[in-house]
């Protein structure tokens, strides 16, 4: 009987010749070329399984009939995986080409507005008004609001929802209890200003590729509605009470229009830095507003004597530190005190309602969501702050 030649290479050899070089039994050799592989798919195929044995991924002279993935897959499978994966790429890139695309367009638009350069920044305020021994200042901080991202129940496992028509019922519900509770304290405190910290973020923007589908409104329109409902809620204030109104605002990371935080050029690049200007100018002919717009990352009020240092918080890297936060504010506040020193710090973007003695942390208007799970925060639900500070003995409560 005739021994059965295979070539390869310009080279004829038996099957157990070829087995032989191969490294593998004739009868897996035989079964190989059987089912239609080539030479060089069976040295290759040998190769790989030697490198897994030397990885100690499979047992030493494992070689046990058994088909490998290339074999197992039809022409149809392999076109099919190709195209899936060649589809993924292109859907890739075309979610960040469109968000290169949304940068731009917002930062022309932003031009186009304002000329940021042209800008003076606020005069810092000093307010010692100090009458009798029970005067106390109200301060209201809002931030995180987030007014155009959605939060469906499933992606927070039930425990928040959260839509344009949402956020506008509680941005209301924000100004209307805010002055609920001055005309509570009033009762036994003389409370004739109120400090309303506007600490940012919100909008949500295009920080993120998902928010390109999570939110319902685009930067420059959530701007414009976000700025709507504050100006709305001041004149709530207004209308229905003699308070005096200062306000510190802060920008929040959202808002920027630059890939990554441009600290020294932050609020150029800032949609709720125009928001904010635009506001002021819209008050600038009432005597009992007085807005304060910081050109740095830090805004200090005194407050008789007082000082409240101000910021979103995005400076502030919690990191999933033992202790919270508090364990990033100590390490900040002892690096920025070696210039200025404060009483309190107060800030946002961290969504979480602290108080900390020497800091107020505030929550979020958004509450919890899809990435508060995904990054392991604890729930909380959706809170904003309010506090008093007696001017006679310089503490908050």
């Amino acid at each position: 009987m005739k021994t059965k030649q295979v070539t390869f290479d310009g080279e004829t050899k038996s099957i157990a010749e070829w087995a032989r070089a191969c490294g593998v039994t004739p009868d897996i050799f035989y079964k190989r070329i059987y089912r239609g592989a080539s030479v060089a798919d069976i040295l290759v195929w040998y190769n790989d399984r030697k490198l897994l044995t030397m990885n100690g991924k499979k047992k030493k002279h494992d070689v046990k009939s058994e088909a490998t993935p290339e074999e197992t897959k039809t022409p149809l499978q392999t076109a099919v995986e190709t195209r899936a994966t060649r589809k993924e790429t292109a859907s890739q890139k075309s979610q960040i080409d469109a968000l290169v695309n949304e940068l731009a367009r917002v930062k022309k638009e932003l031009d186009a507005s304002l000329n940021l350069r042209g800008i003076t920044p606020s005069k810092e305020i000093d307010y010692r008004p100090l009458v009798n021994d029970t005067e106390s200042i109200a301060v209201a901080l809002a931030s995180d609001w987030h007014i155009e991202e959605i939060v469906k129940s499933q992606w927070a496992n039930g425990l928040n929802e959260y839509s344009l028509k949402l956020a506008e019922k509680y941005a209301e519900l924000f100004f209307v209890n805010t002055l609920k509770l001055v005309e509570k304290e009033r009762a036994t405190s003389k409370i004739d200003t109120l400090v309303l910290g506007l600490l940012g973020d919100f909008i949500t923007g295009n920080l993120h590729l998902e928010n390109l589908e999570t939110c319902q409104l685009r930067p420059i329109e959530a701007a414009i509605k976000a700025e709507e409902w504050l100006v709305a809620g001041i004149n709530y204030l207004l209308k229905n009470s003699d308070l005096n109104l200062i306000i510190p605002c802060s920008v929040g990371n959202h808002s920027r229009i630059t890939d990554k935080v441009h600290f020294a050029t932050e609020r150029g690049n800032s949609l709720e830095y125009m928001m904010y200007y635009h506001m002021a100018n819209h008050f600038v002919g009432e005597v009992r507003v007085r807005f304060y717009i910081p050109d740095s990352y830090l805004g200090y009020l005194d407050l008789n004597g007082y000082t409240l240092c101000f910021q979103h918080g995005h400076g502030i890297r919690y990191g999933g530190a033992y202790g919270g936060i508090t364990t990033s504010v100590v390490k900040k506040v002892r690096m920025w005190e070696q210039g200025r020193k404060a009483d309190l710090y107060v800030f946002g973007h961290h969504h979480t309602q602290l108080d900390g003695g020497f800091f107020m942390a505030n929550g979020s208007l958004i509450g919890y969501g899809a990435r508060s799970a995904a990054f392991g925060y604890g729930f909380e639900p959706r809170q904003q702050t309010f506090f008093l500070i007696n001017l006679k003995y310089k503490r908050k409560s």
